[in-house]
């Protein structure tokens, strides 16, 4: 059975490292990652994957501290909370991360785009795109290079699933997930 905009399971077994859905903090991520990072010593051989998982699971927790909406009051007056979903689990292939919040409804068409531009970029242009962007030293108004996305899929190796379910009239849902192959 399946929740949250169809990625989220409600069923939970034994091969999920971390599932989290509740508000955002630098103490609440960084305690995810270091669970995370003490689950994966216990279950995972390869150090390569190790960092991998890791250092993705990173740029996830940026993307979603940095982009989740900004204004608490009008979004708590609109709907109490801004909860954020976690899941990591162990597949047969590899790791599977599938993190959502809410984003401001006019962001949507900016961060489709950006995950649609990375997800036709072939190997090389992802390499290329990530070369670029570091170089030129960009720094958006909430502090980011740009870099999130571009990582996300260099790293992983596999295009960004992703989803927006409308949530109010100034909110919409926005959830993805990645497979992380081993």
């Amino acid at each position: 059975m399946m929740g949250v905009c169809g990625y989220f399971p409600s069923d939970i077994d034994d091969e999920v490292l971390i599932s989290y859905t509740g508000g955002v903090s630098d103490e609440l991520l960084e305690n995810l990652l270091y669970l995370t990072e003490k689950k994966l010593n216990q279950i995972e051989a390869s150090l390569k994957v190790k960092k991998k998982v890791f250092n993705i699971l990173v740029e996830v927790f940026q993307n979603i501290y940095h982009h989740q909406f900004y204004n608490e009051e009008r979004l708590k007056n609109a709907l109490g909370n801004n909860k954020v979903h976690l899941l990591i689990k162990r597949t047969e292939k590899g790791y599977l991360i599938i993190a959502g919040n809410l984003v401001d409804r006019s962001s949507v068409d900016a961060i489709r785009s950006r995950i649609d531009t990375v997800n036709r970029m072939n190997r090389e242009e992802i390499k290329k795109a990530y070369r670029e962007q570091l170089g030129s030293g960009y720094l958006s108004k909430r502090g980011g290079a740009g870099l999130g996305m571009i990582d996300i899929v260099r790293k992983a190796g596999q295009k960004i699933e992703y989803s927006f379910k409308e949530s109010t009239n100034d909110f919409s849902f926005f959830s993805f997930k990645v497979n992380v192959s081993i």
